[in-house]
């Protein structure tokens, strides 16, 4: 039984490190080249204040306070500038090549771009995370 308990962590615990490996590996899409005023940045826990330079991934989520705006920059210098009030989400490739941007009024309901429903980038990762631990807990209930 202790075996089938440590293969079955040690399998949920190597699963859950490989997402996490491929999430912080992804590539960057844009960097914020201008900031005025006050913006942050989520990469998916919280919002901390941006700073220029910063690359950004898809899925991370950039934020101008009613005083602030940033000036992105993505592949062959296509610039997009997110404007006062507004929170946009980085797509999965250049705005310039396709790429939606959502974005947001702060302050709005959500529901209105889909920006509320998103959430950090993260679900997946911590969806298949739970999924090894049920997994888990199923094989040690199943141990004599």
């Amino acid at each position: 039984m202790k075996k089938t308990i440590l293969t079955a962590l040690f399998a949920a615990s190597i699963s859950f490190a490989a997402l996490l490996t491929a999430a912080e590996s992804a590539p960057s899409i844009a960097i914020i080249d201008e900031i005025n005023g006050s913006v942050m940045v989520n990469t998916g826990e919280k919002f901390v204040g941006a700073v220029e330079g910063q690359s950004l991934k898809a899925g991370d989520r950039v934020m101008a306070s009613k005083t602030g705006n940033a000036t992105l920059v993505f592949e062959n210098d296509c610039r997009r500038e997110i404007k006062a009030n507004t929170m946009v989400i980085i797509p999965e490739r250049s705005v310039c090549e396709g790429g939606v941007m959502t974005a947001q009024t702060i302050g709005s309901p959500a529901g209105g771009t889909g920006v509320g429903a998103t959430g950090s980038g993260n679900a997946g990762i911590y969806g298949l995370a739970a999924a090894a631990l049920i997994i888990a807990a199923i094989e040690i209930n199943k141990s004599p």
